[in-house]
């Protein structure tokens, strides 16, 4: 009756006893592993944004700006992001008005390849060196609208922004169409 129920139980307890003596180390390894969501993912999102509006003042240039440069840059869209960096201004080469009208707006096939080439190409070391993640437009041609493109995908998210005055309106538009992060 050596391998009968009470060697069983028996076997059960001893192992029981032999993971209690290791809990600081179980303790340890959980803590080692157990990391923020953003473990292994690459930070950003790295972002190009465009005002395409005829209006001259960059109103949706300035109202991103100030929210970039506001103390919830920690909160930045809710918090899917660490270490974002958009351009607002200089952008890279390749990503003038033109190709982003006729990719974005018009959804040329070949200017949004060219976008895409231009995304995965662009370096600026040490901060970025496995290139960009997308572009986002602002846009009035159709009312006024957030439009983006992503690295790796052909489709054109569009967010149409009801109140251009109200700056939650246009951080929601801007939040809503963040292209993801696909970097390696």
């Amino acid at each position: 009756m050596k391998n009968g129920p009470k060697s069983y139980s028996f076997n059960i307890i001893k192992t029981i006893i032999a993971l209690m003596k290791n809990i600081p180390h179980l303790i340890a390894l959980l803590l080692i592993f157990n990391s923020p969501a953003f473990a292994g993912m690459p930070d950003g999102p790295y972002i190009v944004f465009a005002d395409l509006s005829k209006n001259s003042e960059q109103k949706i240039s300035s109202i991103l700006k100030s929210y970039m440069d506001s103390d919830r840059q920690g909160k930045f869209c809710e918090e899917i992001s660490r270490n974002p960096i958009i351009f607002l201004k200089k952008r890279p080469n390749g990503l003038d008005n033109a190709i982003l009208q006729k990719a974005i707006i018009k959804k040329d096939k070949a200017s949004i390849n060219s976008i895409q080439k231009t995304l995965t190409q662009y370096q600026m070391p040490p901060d970025i060196q496995d290139g960009l993640d997308g572009v986002i437009v602002y846009d009035e041609s159709n009312g006024p609208a957030m439009l983006s493109i992503g690295l790796r995908s052909k489709k054109i998210r569009i967010f149409k922004i009801q109140n251009t005055d109200n700056s939650e309106s246009v951080i929601d538009a801007f939040c809503t169409v963040i292209p993801p992060t696909l970097r390696n």
